[in-house]
Order: C-alpha cells, then sequence, then structure tokens
C-alpha cells in the first residue's frame, strides 16, 4: 500500500511541476507574442539607426526587412 501511495504522490508531485513549467514557458512566449513589433524592435536597438519603414500588403510582412 505504501509503494502505490508514493507512486500517486510522486505522479500528482511531477505533473504538477510539469505544468507549472509550461504555464512559465506559456507567459513568456505569449508576451512576446503580443509585442508585434519585437523582432523589428530588437533589430533597430543593435543596428543603432533610424529607419523609416512604409509596410504595404500583409500584416506579417513587418517581421523581417532588409536595410
Amino acid at each position: 500500500m505504501k509503494i502505490i501511495l508514493k507512486r500517486i504522490i510522486a505522479c500528482v508531485v511531477f505533473t504538477a511541476i510539469v505544468i507549472f513549467l509550461i504555464g512559465q514557458a506559456n507567459e513568456i512566449l505569449i508576451s512576446k507574442t503580443y509585442n508585434r513589433y519585437y523582432i523589428m524592435d530588437q533589430a533597430i536597438e543593435e543596428d543603432g539607426r533610424d529607419y523609416e519603414v512604409q509596410i504595404f500588403g500583409a500584416c506579417h510582412s513587418y517581421t523581417s526587412f532588409n536595410a
């Protein structure tokens, strides 16, 4: 009986840890997803120059451009 109880507790603890880690990773990914200009902002900060950009077409075209 003790072995079964230990296994059940171990499964519950393991599942709780996995759910917690997935939740933390999900928060990080969603917060970056909501910031639609995250990739472009990072590229501009690394380069240090200012750009004027006009985007025509699909709403996802901002994710990459060549200077």
